[in-house]
């Protein structure tokens, strides 16, 4: 005797949902083609997040899946659920079985700051004004909403051989002197503040 089940079941779909506005995610053969992969198709969602079709029509689930975080953004995902839409081929009603995906965490990275080599002018005994003209790559928060960024990255400026009786101010503020130590090497501070940083060499 021999049986046969002509009312196979099959996969319509196998979806990523829960991934936040920002991010995208990439598909293709493996890793080492990752900035060629194509980009999957966001299938929409609620606003702040997205769902992303991983498979259809019966297709198999891409050998290399990767989800791209907004530029400088770092933290930790732990709100994405993959969604496996299937059906009998003699039924009409469907199903969804859904999974957590697990926590997706990326982390923070040091990109550095590039800084210009640029003169300053000014009179003796004035509050010196310091062009300094620093690029960072990551200052700034990467948060979107439902992901905050968990790091942001700082930067502290160090100045040597600035010899006694010197002052930095921030503003018209003095934050930091020489005139109170022998080290020619001193890091003013707070530097994130918006104010101008200035430079005063004082009378002994």
């Amino acid at each position: 005797m021999t049986l046969n089940d002509p009312d196979s079941e099959q996969i319509n779909a196998i979806l990523l949902s829960g991934v936040p506005s920002g991010f995208l995610v990439f598909s293709g053969d493996d890793a080492n083609n990752a900035t060629t992969s194509a980009l999957s198709s966001n299938a929409g969602g609620g606003g702040s997040s997205n769902t992303w079709v991983l498979a259809q029509g019966g297709d198999p689930l891409p050998n290399y899946i990767a989800i791209l975080p907004p530029r400088g953004w770092s933290g930790t995902l732990s709100d994405m659920e993959i969604i496996v839409l299937s059906r009998e081929t003699a039924l009409d009603e469907g199903r969804a079985d859904v999974q957590p995906f697990g926590d997706l965490v990326v982390t923070p990275v040091a990109d550095g700051a590039i800084v210009s080599d640029t003169s300053s002018f000014g009179n003796e005994n004035e509050i010196i004004p310091l062009n300094l003209n620093v690029l960072m790559y990551d200052g700034v928060d990467a948060s979107v909403t439902g992901a905050p960024d968990e790091n942001v990255e700082t930067a502290t400026i160090t100045f040597t051989g600035v010899g006694p009786n010197a002052s930095f101010y921030i503003g018209n503020t003095e934050t930091i002197s020489t005139r109170s130590g022998s080290s020619s090497s001193r890091t003013p501070t707070p530097m994130s503040t918006p104010a101008r940083p200035g430079f005063r060499s004082a009378s002994r």
